[in-house]
């Protein structure tokens, strides 16, 4: 398969589109492209750096975030508190509720307790009444 020739770098120009030469090593790729005026800079001294501005700063960058930080856990702990009383208060109402179907379920085995009592009680009549008819046909 045969590539155009508009796909193909011209003389002076490089794959990439630039008039730069890409990196070719993976150390070439951290530093970039190397020009004349980096080349020029290098004979110059560096520019002293003002450190305690820069720790200055960091300081007021950490105290911002740990005031961030304040106010969630601020916030965290009043949705905690919300949270403690909304479960108190289920554990309430299914506490109530608990007691209210204890109370239900007591009285009906109450009343059941009672009906077989009487069904026994008219049981042991009907045989009584049974035996003392068997007795007389003798």
């Amino acid at each position: 398969m045969a590539m155009d020739e508009e796909s193909q770098p011209r003389e002076g120009e490089f794959a990439n589109g630039s008039d730069k030469a890409a990196p070719t090593s993976p150390n070439d790729k951290d530093i970039g492209p190397i020009d004349d005026a980096t080349d020029l800079a290098v004979e110059e001294p560096l520019e002293s750096f003002n450190w305690d501005d820069l720790a200055g700063k960091y300081h007021g960058m950490i105290a911002e975030k740990e005031q961030e930080i304040e106010q969630v856990l601020d916030e965290y702990n009043q949705l905690q508190g919300l949270f403690e009383q909304w479960c108190r208060a289920g554990q309430d109402v299914e506490g109530e509720r608990t007691f209210k179907r204890h109370k239900t379920q007591a009285l009906y085995v109450r009343k059941e307790e009672e009906d077989l009592e009487r069904r026994r009680e008219h049981y042991v009549g009907v045989m009584d009444a049974f035996q003392k008819a068997m007795a007389m046909l003798k």
